[in-house]
């Protein structure tokens, strides 16, 4: 499929190049009442100026190099937002934006191959409670839309950017409690996936307080946890050899298990077959700065199919109670519907991770890349360097200070730079 339009925007030509596209068929099964869904997520940057635009027309050449059903995009603001609906659009239809969302500086945008036949149904931004301990200071928010497939079966997608920064573990863990207690109390398939900044100790809680152990997927462990997408965020100096570096698993995709629905190889079977396929790693964009090649993102996107293999919603609700039937009876607790919180979690649990704050994550693997202790410098979508965003990385990672959860990020890297020190040149650094 070649395609080949123009968009000028800003006085500058966005142009997609001829390319031959890599499409997996939405409905390509020997089972005549099953379809699949493919999808890709990716966090762009849009908080790094540096070539921002050239690096949102390559991303957008990725998208439709692959053809996804469904894009869920993070970090995306209004200059690359028009890059990004110019070039997707004629095929792609975007979800809910509005300026109220806008005003946050960057946000999420979710589009649907409308060219494959698909349809949203039901689209709506959702706001964290204000008051719970899954409100954000961030402006993070959480977008739904229930979308009707080509082949008749409806599924409901979120997508999220949560709360960022080492220290705001218990909110970014009550907001996944939120979305999880939401997917599992819906009568139809649904998705997650997004840049969560999640650790796995994190996700584990959020699992444990919703019962949802046997029913929230997450894509990296049901493929046996390929070493390959170990990593979706690579630090700045990531490609230097002189330095250690590392990746951590921040983007997740994860299915609610209702009916029949499954994760399914990304490529088709054989010897170089990949579960989940990972994009943006070919360094595509000169730098405005450095004159040298760079990446798209500094996050990797990560393109994943969903198999459904019932369109009757009746027949799915009864193949769901069969699976917490037999999961019953084998000993595992897996309600459909959010029961009550077991002791000790919930939002007691939240408020005991605030008063013990200081000592948070002392019990995490510092070796395992996605339960590494990070931090992650956000603000608006105005221009910094990147020479400063590493120095304010690195006053934060020496001086290891946990201000309060109200503060402000800009107050928040205050505090830190008021304590920062000299940073031993073997000490990882680094860190989103």
């Amino acid at each position: 499929v070649l395609v080949i339009f123009q968009r000028f925007t800003f006085g500058m030509s966005f142009t997609v190049k001829p390319t031959t596209t890599r499409t997996v068929s939405s409905c390509s099964s020997s089972d005549p009442s099953a379809a699949t869904v493919s999808l890709l997520t990716w966090n762009v940057n849009g908080l790094d100026p540096d070539s921002l635009h050239s690096r949102a027309n390559a991303a957008s050449n990725e998208i439709l190099k692959l053809a996804p059903d469904i894009v869920f995009l993070q970090e995306v603001v209004q200059s690359t937002e028009t890059i990004f609906c110019s070039m997707l659009e004629p095929l792609y239809k975007c979800g809910s934006i509005h300026d109220g969302i806008r005003m946050n500086g960057y946000y999420t945008l979710l589009f649907v191959r409308e060219v494959a036949g698909h349809a949203i149904v039901q689209d709506e931004r959702i706001t964290f409670d204000v008051g719970s301990a899954a409100q954000s200071f961030m402006g993070r928010d959480l977008h739904k839309i229930v979308v009707k497939l080509k082949s008749q079966h409806e599924v409901a997608f979120f997508n999220s950017h949560l709360e960022s920064l080492k220290e705001s573990a218990p909110i970014r863990t009550a907001q996944l409690t939120y979305i999880f207690e939401r997917m599992m109390n819906l009568d139809l398939p649904a998705c997650l996936a997004g840049d969560l900044n999640m650790r796995n100790v994190e996700q584990n809680q959020a699992i444990k307080a919703t019962n949802a152990k046997d029913s929230i997927v997450d894509a990296y462990e049901y493929f046996g946890k390929p070493r390959y997408a170990s990593g979706t965020w690579l630090p700045p100096d990531y490609d230097d050899p002189t330095k250690k570096s590392f990746k951590c698993r921040f983007d997740r995709v994860y299915h609610n298990s209702y009916g029949d629905v499954e994760f399914v190889s990304a490529t088709p079977n054989g010897s170089r077959s990949k579960p989940i396929i990972l994009v943006g790693d070919e360094k595509l964009c000169r730098s405005a700065k450095s004159g040298k090649m760079e990446r798209p993102s500094d996050h990797l996107g990560m393109f994943i199919r969903l198999k459904l293999k019932n369109n009757n919603p009746a027949s799915a609700k009864e193949s769901a109670a069969s699976k917490n039937k037999c999961n019953s009876e084998s000993g595992a607790n897996i309600p459909r519907k959010m029961a009550s919180s077991p002791k000790n979690s919930g939002r007691k649990r939240y408020m005991k991770r605030r008063a013990d704050e200081n000592n948070f994550g002392q019990h995490m693997n510092m070796n395992q890349c996605d339960e590494v202790s990070t931090i992650m410098y956000k603000k608006s979508a105005d221009e910094i360097s990147i020479e400063e965003r590493r120095r304010m990385i690195a006053a934060a990672a020496e001086s290891r200070i946990n201000p309060a959860h109200n503060l402000s990020t800009a107050k928040t890297i205050e505090q830190r730079l008021s304590h920062s020190k000299e940073v031993s040149s073997n000490e990882v650094i680094d860190l989103k």
